[in-house]
């Protein structure tokens, strides 16, 4: 990612007098703590993993995750610490200490202001001591974002990381690098809670107090909250003025109306995974942000991705739409920064390596241990936004396996929609932009061959918060093949009637195959009421009536307490048995969070299941439609009993114009002109 960035600074001679120490000139007694050599830490738990143990199901997982993650270009300079040279006099000094301010503005040798000021002279606390930061290529990359995004008075910045990468450090020099080369920058900053924003404070507070003091501006306030980069001196006549430049850096609790009444030039928010309010605190912020109608000041939130069932699920949101609210995005990921060559390149095969291994190592733990570990090191925006509270449904090994094997190998399927023939038959349209996804068309001729599970909803909901409507179809056992899935409807159209028009063609084109939903979802209920087509949506199957204690004689079933864990236990039932059946992808995903947010395909899926449990019925054919054999009887002739030929009568066979079982044919976008919307024969 290159980008030119010119950012406008206060001179460095209006810079040189804003100075702390009244002296015109510089010593080399001001650059002591610039020689601190200390030991390196070592890369957290990252040990590479020998050829010798090299497992081959596991490369395979390597190679893959080497094949979509992103890459930086190649670093090939060999950066060493600005030191400065020996036998100088104060002048030389001087004049060295101008060129160094000079790069931490703009930049040098590759690179960026703000990664020159990081690398050079900010340290950084650990256990103990204190250390100087190595050169990381995703660091570069980092700062040379916010320059760009700060440049354009317009963006700002969302990021997901991994743990423990050092971001909040990172921030933390962005800031003060704002408040020692630019005038009038005021920063906000806060993190999940008033503690942790002040925790966060100190990390700012910390690399100020370890600066040489040639980069140490004057201080007109300094508290455990708030830092003002100024000084007053007093005029001819005796009037205090303000001079230096006149910047703050302040931290506040998480509130909603935390930065009420100020005019922010940068908004900080760490740990914005775990901040509860965090949607409700940024859209109190962006005013502050704004001059009149234009966002002048640049919103950095960053974090780990905790329970998107609760806390995280504001992170999620904005990382979503990140578009609608101008955040540029930024993902760190597990592998990024956590071993380096000497040129700071990441040596990204053994780090992915290690992490695979290390996953499947975590596999014989408890489901939120492992997650836990996959947000630790994600290698997809997907596994960082992984839920780490107790969550999901049915043998999670057995479900990330069968992920594995549809990410190498899809399940055929086929895209398209349904529309109402003049005839009355559900006609099926083949098309790229359908929603409706088949895996298997229908057997022509056999009832009670298929059964339906529908998560609907009863209004018209678009917003981005609002749950999709899910209808999964269900084969059931025959022969040596499981009860398995032939077809899936997911989507949240304008109208909710149009997903139940759907639905119903699909029934329709699954002859006939009947639906269980809900027992409270009274507008379909209501749409088939009015098409003629109630048949079509079952009744409560017994097994959930003895469970509810409700009646087996009504439509659909009361969604329970007891009835919730009855359709877990069915999910988790058919994923131990049947697991390498599933071919929807889509599905297998909803199961790892099911229980944390919005599942519409476990559910719909579920549901069908619940029926497929308790439905007897067995399935028939209709010979006399399918049978080529003449079909005789005995009929009374004039008194007489004769032995006479029946005519076979029209079946389904005789009309099925449907298209064939072939699967792989290439998809094309089908063109179908506006007609007015049928309503299904009212």
């Amino acid at each position: 990612m290159a980008i030119v960035i010119l950012i406008p600074v206060s001179s460095l001679n209006e810079f040189c007098k804003n100075m702390e120490s009244p002296k015109t000139t510089i010593s080399t007694s001001d650059f002591e703590d610039l020689y601190v050599e200390l030991p390196e830490e070592d890369d957290e738990e990252f040990k590479p993993i020998p050829k010798s143990k090299y497992i081959p199901e596991y490369e395979t997982e390597v190679e893959r995750y080497m094949a979509i993650t992103q890459s930086f270009p190649k670093n090939t300079i060999l950066y060493e610490y600005a030191k400065q040279p020996e036998g100088l006099d104060s002048y030389g000094v001087t004049r060295w200490a101008t060129e160094e301010i000079k790069r931490c503005v703009d930049g040098h040798n590759g690179l960026c202001g703000k990664e020159y000021f990081y690398l050079n002279f900010c340290y950084i606390q650990a256990v103990g001591k204190k250390i100087r930061p190595k050169f990381r290529v995703i660091d570069n990359e980092w700062f040379k974002l916010i320059e760009a995004c700060q440049k354009s008075n317009e963006w700002g910045i969302i990021c997901v990381k991994r743990r423990r990468v050092g971001a909040s450090w990172k921030e933390a020099c962005d800031m003060l690098h704002d408040c020692l080369f630019k005038r009038n920058q005021h920063i906000g900053m806060n993190s999940k809670t008033e503690r942790d924003s002040f925790d966060l404070f100190r990390k700012v507070k910390f690399i100020y107090e370890n600066l040489p003091a040639f980069l140490r501006v004057k201080l007109s306030s300094n508290t455990k909250s708030e830092l003002h980069f100024s000084y007053y001196i007093k005029d001819s006549n005796g009037t205090k003025i303000k001079k230096g430049n006149e910047c703050s850096i302040f931290a506040v609790a998480p509130t909603d109306n935390a930065y009420e009444g100020r005019q922010l030039s940068k908004w900080v928010a760490d740990e914005g995974g775990k901040t509860k309010n965090l949607a409700v605190l940024f859209n109190y912020t962006e005013d502050c942000l704004m001059s009149e109608t234009r966002r002048t000041g640049i919103p950095v939130i960053f974090g780990t991705a905790g329970d998107i069932g609760a806390e995280g699920k504001d992170l999620e949101y904005l990382w979503s739409n990140s578009n609608a609210f101008k955040l540029k995005r930024f993902f760190m990921s597990g592998f990024q920064g956590l071993h380096c060559d000497e040129y700071g390149n990441d040596d990204k095969e053994s780090c992915i390596r290690w992490i695979v291994y290390k996953r499947h190592e975590k596999e014989k733990l408890r489901p939120e241990e492992y997650n836990s570990f996959l947000q630790r090191y994600p290698l997809t925006v997907a596994e960082a936004f992984t839920v780490t509270a107790a969550a999901g449904v049915g043998d999670l090994l057995k479900i990330r396996a069968q992920m594995h094997s549809l990410r190498e190998t899809p399940a055929k399927s086929i895209k398209g929609f349904f529309r109402l023939a003049n005839d009355e038959r559900a006609e099926w349209i083949p098309s790229a932009q359908g929603k409706i996804i088949i895996y298997e068309h229908p057997e022509p001729g056999v009832d009670n061959l298929y059964i339906f599970g529908a998560d609907p909803a009863d209004h018209d909901d678009v917003s981005s918060e609002a749950s999709d409507l899910s209808l999964f179809g269900l084969k059931r056992a025959k022969g040596l093949e499981p009860a398995k899935i032939v077809c899936e409807y997911t989507d949240r159209p304008k109208e909710v009637i149009e997903f139940f028009e759907q639905a119903l063609l699909c029934s329709m084109y699954y002859n006939n195959a009947k639906i269980l939903i809900e027992r409270n979802r009274y507008l379909m209920i209501q749409h088939f009421k009015a098409t003629g087509k109630t048949h079509l949506l079952a009744r409560t199957p017994l097994g959930v009536a003895k469970i509810t204690g409700g009646r087996a004689d009504t439509v659909g079933y009361q969604m329970t307490p007891q009835a919730k864990d009855y359709l877990k236990g069915c999910i988790g039932k058919y994923v131990k048995d049947y697991c390498s059946w599933i071919p929807s992808y889509e599905l297998l995903q909803e199961f790892l969070y099911f229980g944390a947010k919005n599942t519409d395909r476990a559910m719909a899926f579920g549901i069908a299941l619940i029926m497929l449990d308790s439905y007897k019925t067995p399935p028939s054919t209709a010979l006399d439609s399918l049978s080529t054999n003449p079909n005789f009887g005995f009929r009374s002739v004039n008194g007489e009993i004769k032995r006479v030929k029946y005519e076979k009568r029209p079946g389904i066979l005789d009309n099925y114009k449907g298209p064939g079982l072939d699967l792989t044919a290439p998809l094309r976008p089908v063109e179908v002109k506006p007609r007015a919307p049928n309503r299904l024969a009212r």
